[in-house]
């Protein structure tokens, strides 16, 4: 099975970003997940498909949720996070392809645009585990049951 690769422009920028192999995908999302699981939980009332907020948001309950996210995540950790979502991925910038992998080349595409930045962060996550949090089925070769597994 091939790592998936897809491109989109975000903020006047086309990034490509390439699916991160098995092992290193499930490193970075128990990563992910000990920041976005306080988070996560105060999202009552936002459409998660749209980032959208219904008339049920309970906005108490998301600061809440967003100041434990960012007690879990040190400034340092947030800038080293990024780098590691975004390191497999690649902005085309003046005809040139610019690999995302340090802060200065980061900073050097975006300049001042943190909507751009974080948009790329966000599609990188989209390409690495968009299937897995829209609940996309199993391989045909994978039984989701133990009922239907091949009996010995």
């Amino acid at each position: 099975m091939a790592l998936r690769t897809e491109t989109r422009e975000i903020a006047g920028v086309e990034v490509t970003s390439t699916q991160f192999p098995a092992m290193r995908s499930l490193r970075l999302m128990t990563r992910l997940g000990k920041v976005l699981a306080p988070l996560l939980g105060g999202l009552d009332g936002v459409d998660l498909k749209t980032l959208k907020m219904t008339s049920q948001i309970d906005l108490s309950a998301l600061g809440r949720a967003l100041s434990a996210a960012f007690v879990q995540l040190a400034e340092q950790d947030a800038a080293q996070l990024a780098l590691d979502i975004l390191a497999s991925s690649v902005a085309l910038v003046d005809g040139r392809r610019v690999e995302l992998t340090s802060t200065a080349k980061i900073d050097g595409v975006f300049d001042g645009n943190l909507k751009g930045l974080l948009g790329a962060i966000r599609f990188a996550v989209e390409v690495n585990y968009g299937d897995f949090f829209s609940g996309a089925a199993p391989d045909a070769d994978t039984p989701s049951s133990p009922e239907e597994s091949p009996s010995s």
